[in-house]
């Protein structure tokens, strides 16, 4: 099963409730042990989740939720082998969201991520999550090398 979170705002659009804020957890796996892991993925576990078995789903929640801001979370989400897809499918059903990920920025330079994030300017973005501050400097060196200077917002966040 896939969780998610939701901030419910009680008023109704076009026969749909209004949703401030919603949560999708697509990944239990990472990649870093931080001690401090507020979702407890420092504790080895396994496993993701593929959009195909849970596009239906959605589907029918996108019927019924107009959704202001949707984060994909994990675990570690660029290491569900299905990222790809859930961007896709979610920007897809729910085309006036915006859509945030939140990632400890470990699989940076990858090509198909930059590509995406241009596709999607100003509706998908990347909110890089360090828990552990030994991890802040190398990674924020990496991603800065990677982006476009004057294409992309960089947000941090440390815990």
């Amino acid at each position: 099963m896939c969780l998610f979170f939701i901030t419910i705002n009680r008023s109704m659009t076009n026969n749909k409730h209004k949703i401030d804020y919603a949560e999708f957890y697509i990944t239990n796996v990472c990649n870093y042990a931080c001690t401090n892991c507020n979702r407890f993925n420092n504790l080895n576990l396994k496993g993701f989740q593929k959009w195909q078995d849970f596009k239906d789903e959605y589907k029918t929640f996108s019927q019924r939720l107009d959704i202001k801001e949707i984060a994909i979370l994990g675990g570690e989400p660029f290491l569900n082998p299905d990222i790809y897809n859930w961007i896709d499918g979610i920007a897809g059903l729910w085309p006036n969201s915006k859509i945030k990920i939140t990632t400890n920025g470990s699989r940076r330079k990858d090509q198909k991520l930059l590509q995406m994030l241009m596709h999607y300017q100003g509706r998908v973005y990347i909110c890089y999550s360090c828990h552990d501050e030994n991890y802040f400097e190398p990674m924020h060196n990496s991603i800065m090398d990677f982006l476009p200077n004057s294409t992309f917002e960089v947000i941090w966040k440390t815990q």
